[in-house]
Order: structure tokens, then sequence, then C-alpha cells
């Protein structure tokens, strides 16, 4: 018997998956969250940089949780950091002080560059195999398991992010940086 050709369970390609992408984004929501807060508390001015960050540490948390890269993902992440820009500017945390328009889309759009980029970096040569398996089995049935419906991720990361960008805005009212009326 022949044990040369198998593979260990650690060196298989991991298949994206979307729920454990969306148990990332409800679970690192939060921090975010209360970390764009506490900058706002501490430096006001400083708030405004947290609006491209924040989008690149979704893409950070979605494409680690998620194990992969697909375009589902890639959604999941542009509409968490929606969710949590939605949640600073709601509560006002996100802008201190006047600042012009153009310069506040520009910020928002280079958060939104950093997150596609984030999902198109150069994967490390030790990976580059496991990346043109992963883009094989995405593209056929065993990719369409039910961990990776859009039905189930999208809503599930949308909710999940919700709730957890405002448990970091009570977070923040409890520790007494925030005072929500």
């Amino acid at each position: 018997m022949d044990l040369s050709n198998r593979r260990c369970p650690s060196e298989r390609p991991q298949l994206p998956c979307g729920l454990l992408a969306v148990l990332g984004v409800s679970l690192w929501s939060c921090p975010i969250t209360f970390i764009w807060g506490l900058l706002y508390h501490v430096a006001p001015s400083l708030a405004v940089f947290m609006l491209p960050t924040s989008g690149a540490l979704i893409a950070l948390v979605v494409r680690l949780h998620g194990r992969g890269v697909c375009t589902l993902l890639q959604v999941l992440s542009f509409l968490c950091y929606g969710v949590l820009l939605l949640t600073s500017l709601m509560f006002g945390f996100a802008i201190a002080t006047p600042v012009p328009v153009a310069l506040v889309f520009a910020l928002v759009a280079m958060g939104a560059l950093g997150t596609w980029l984030l999902f198109h970096a150069q994967m490390t040569i030790s990976n580059g195999k496991a990346w043109l398996t992963l883009g094989r089995l995405e593209q056929s049935s065993l990719g369409k398991t039910l961990r990776n419906h859009w039905f189930l991720v999208l809503p599930l990361g949308l909710v999940g992010g919700g709730l957890s960008s405002f448990g970091g805005v009570m977070l923040l009212a409890t520790v007494g940086c925030f005072n929500v009326n």
C-alpha cells in the first residue's frame, strides 16, 4: 500500500465557507465599532481615518474566517462595511469636524478599494496550488454546498454585523465614551 500520494488533512485545500465568514463578521464588528468610537472619544479629528481602515479590517476578517476568496465573500465584506459606516454615521462618531463631503466620499471610496484589493491580493507561493484547486472546486458542485448559498450568508451577515455593531455602541455607552439618548 503506497501512502506517499495521500494528503494529510491539514494539506487539503479548504473550501471557502460563507457561514464561517458570517461568524467572523459577527464577532469582529463589535471591536471595530468600539475602536472607532474610542478613537473618536480620544482624538475626534483622527476618527475620520477609520473610514478606510474599517473596510480593510472587515475584508481581512471575511477573508480569514471565510477561508478563501469567492464572489459571495466579497459581497459580504462590502455589505458589512456598509453596516459599519451606517452605524458610525447614525451614532455620530464617524466624522468630528466639518469636513468637505468630497473628502468623506474619497475616504469611503478608499475603504471600498481597500476591501477590494485585500480580496485580490496575491497569495504566497505555498498557497498557489491550493488557490488553483479552490478555483476549480468553486466551479464544481462541491463549492455549492449549503454553507455557501447567498440566501443564507448575506442576510445572516447583515443581521450579525448589525447586532454586533450595535453591541459596540452599547459597549461605548457602558464605558462612558458615548452618550446614547
